[in-house]
């Protein structure tokens, strides 16, 4: 019964007859005639329930049933008219199924922010077509009717008769690498250890750290021993950034590494490959690369301390010259080109950021969307790769580096021993891991793709003049937005789950209510939070393989829904004279809410000491395409 749907887009199915539910509901308020408006109220009664099927189908079966998915799509193709819908058919010409209709669902997504609801309604109106005559919308309401029957016969509502086929077979995932967390405290330790210089003016040194799930592809992690990490980053001292790999070393094959106190000669040095050379201020070789810029930095962690490898010519598409936009500009512009599989694989990549990196200088209690940066290509592409940036500490305070607060620490109320009429309730109110908290805030940020205090702003939170707002109350004002917003998010999203997972102190605590082992900590994080995230996206979209998703991501626009980066840009970056220059952006969001453009006045843009000028042009490429309707039978597969 079931044939697996392959490369698709399961939410297609859900979005487009949600949005012809809601475009249905409103006409029929507008509506004054008697049979459009019982019209009206059947259509969104049946989009509503063939919706539901849907969602209950694609959560149990082993593979969405291809030409049911197909039929569906196609069931509401012809209501459709594709003039008015302009550049949003841009997304489409590579689809196979449904173009017209995720159209639609895009222009009625952009229409959200419309000020003149009317004006609004009109253009939504002219996108569509329900026939000219009473017969004609009849027939296709009792079309959806028969449509309807037919998903009850062949998944009925009661699973026990489902054959043994249709079930989705429960899904080994292993565990990510938790040995990340150590390799990464060292990466960050070495390269401030090393940071110190004589140098006039003192260089202020900036990180790029790439974020990710790394997972290596057919390995099994061993939880018990630390293993080997390629941190892919980028390097700077002024606003010029550098590529940079830095490789750890499994501690069971330190013994192996060159001793940096042996004697060797310059013919030796060049004919070993892996020969490395002890790295004693950082600004040494940054200096000296930037005359190979098409090579990039390798370096390795051995012992606590950095060595410098051989550099190798870069094979990244990404190039260093052009501006690079963070994810809180991506929110503040309202891109239109932020699709559903972005929003997933983001939900990921920023979570597993808290797994890996929580606690460490990478990542700040109170990180955001401010500091999660992206490169551009030279062809002006944005490959999906999220960087953390943060600040080398400067050498005076190079000894603070062991010193790291631990953002987990607990506070201390007072308890032991004290009277309990002498403790402020103020005191009490505390989480644990306050990094979950601003995962919550920018997971909220990803799903509406809007600034998070507009959204407070929106739901009539006032998060005062600090936008970091004070630790006491962070995590209540975050829960005062979040709960003010989650009837907007699908309960079936676990984008919601995630949040009120991260909001809740409890999980992040023992019975006794002091902070978890960090052990037991890493593992809530991937269950409660990254688990459910990773199983919706492997299920959304059946191709993408949770171990191969870092290397899937990075060959995605981000800037272009998400469409695959053609190879020919590597050439291109490699001819092309380096250069500044504005990047045209399309600019679409899907999100349930107002599209963040008609809010930016009110948004001012943060300041970063690495950042450039952060202007972004908007420039959509509309496209034409003509699309034949044919009528749809379902039939049993």
């Amino acid at each position: 019964m079931a044939v697996a749907c392959g490369a698709m887009d399961v939410n297609a199915v859900h979005n487009a007859y949600h949005t012809v539910q809601e475009i249905s509901k409103i006409l029929r308020a507008c509506e004054t005639q008697g049979e459009l408006k019982l019209f009206y109220a059947d259509l969104t009664a049946y989009c509503a329930i063939i919706r539901d099927h849907w969602n209950r189908i694609h959560k149990c079966t082993r593979g969405i049933n291809h030409v049911l998915y197909s039929q569906l799509l196609d069931q509401l193709e012809g209501i459709v008219s594709p003039n008015a819908l302009g550049e949003f058919l841009i997304s489409a010409p590579s689809l196979q199924v449904g173009a017209k209709i995720r159209a639609l669902h895009q222009r009625w997504e952009a229409s959200r922010g419309e000020s003149d609801d009317k004006l609004r309604l009109e253009r939504i109106r002219s996108c569509l077509d329900f026939g000219a005559t009473c017969e004609a919308r009849e027939e296709f309401i009792h079309s959806l009717a028969m449509c309807e029957d037919q998903i009850r016969m062949l998944y009925p509502e009661d699973p026990s008769e489902w054959t043994v086929d249709d079930f989705a077979p429960q899904k080994t995932v292993r565990e990510p690498p938790f040995a990340v967390w150590n390799a990464a405290q060292s990466v960050f330790k070495a390269l401030a250890a090393c940071k110190s210089c004589a140098c006039s003016p003192i260089h202020e040194f900036g990180a790029r750290l790439g974020l990710g799930t790394y997972r290596k592809p057919d390995v099994e992690p061993d939880p018990s021993m630390d293993v080997d990490f390629d941190f892919d980053m980028f390097l700077s001292m002024t606003e010029n950034w550098h590529e940079v790999c830095v490789h750890t070393a499994k501690e069971t094959i330190v013994q192996f590494a060159v001793n940096d106190e042996l004697k060797q000669t310059s013919s030796k040095l060049r004919g070993t490959e892996t020969q490395s050379m002890k790295v004693k201020r950082l600004c040494e070789p940054l200096t000296k690369i930037w005359t190979m810029a098409q090579y990039r930095l390798e370096f390795k962690v051995m012992r606590g301390q950095l060595f410098k490898l051989q550099s190798k010519r870069s094979t990244s598409l990404i190039d260093t010259t052009k501006e690079c936009i963070s994810l809180e500009q991506f929110f503040q512009g309202g891109l239109r080109s932020f699709t559903e599989r972005t929003r997933r694989i983001l939900a990921v990549f920023l979570s597993s950021a808290v797994l890996h990196l929580h606690d460490t200088p990478w990542l700040q209690p109170t990180w955001n969307s401010s500091r999660v940066f992206f490169f551009r290509t030279a062809s002006l592409a944005v490959p999906l790769r999220p960087f953390i940036q943060i600040r080398l500490p400067n050498p005076d305070h190079a000894h603070d580096v062991e010193k790291i607060p631990n953002s987990c620490e607990v506070v201390n109320t007072g308890l032991e021993g004290g009277d309990l009429d002498d403790i402020d309730p103020d005191d009490l109110i505390h989480h644990h891991c306050p990094t979950l908290i601003s995962l919550a805030v920018i997971l909220m940020e990803l799903y509406f793709v809007t600034p998070f205090d507009v959204l407070a702003r929106k739901y009539g939170v006032d998060l005062g003049e600090d936008l970091e707002f004070h630790s006491h109350t962070r995590n209540i004002d975050t829960t005062l937005v979040f709960q003010a917003c989650r009837s907007e998010i699908p309960e079936n999203f676990q984008f919601l789950y995630a949040v009120e997972k991260c909001l809740d102190p409890t999980v992040w605590e023992d019975a006794e209510g002091n902070k978890l082992d960090n052990q037991t900590l890493r593992t809530k994080i991937y269950e409660e939070v990254i688990r459910p995230l990773e199983t919706e996206l492997t299920q959304t979209y059946s191709y993408i393989s949770i171990d191969e998703l870092d290397e899937f991501a990075r060959n995605l626009d981000f800037a272009s829904w998400d469409r695959a980066i053609q190879s020919g840009n590597q050439q291109l970056q490699a001819e092309t004279p380096r250069g500044l220059s504005p990047t045209p952006m399309q600019t679409f969001s899907p999100s349930p809410g107002p599209p963040i453009s008609c809010y930016t006045h009110n948004v001012p843009m943060p300041q970063s000491h690495f950042r450039y000028s952060d202007q972004i042009n908007q420039s959509p490429q509309p496209a034409s395409f003509h699309w034949v309707s044919q009528p749809i039978i379902i039939c049993p597969p």
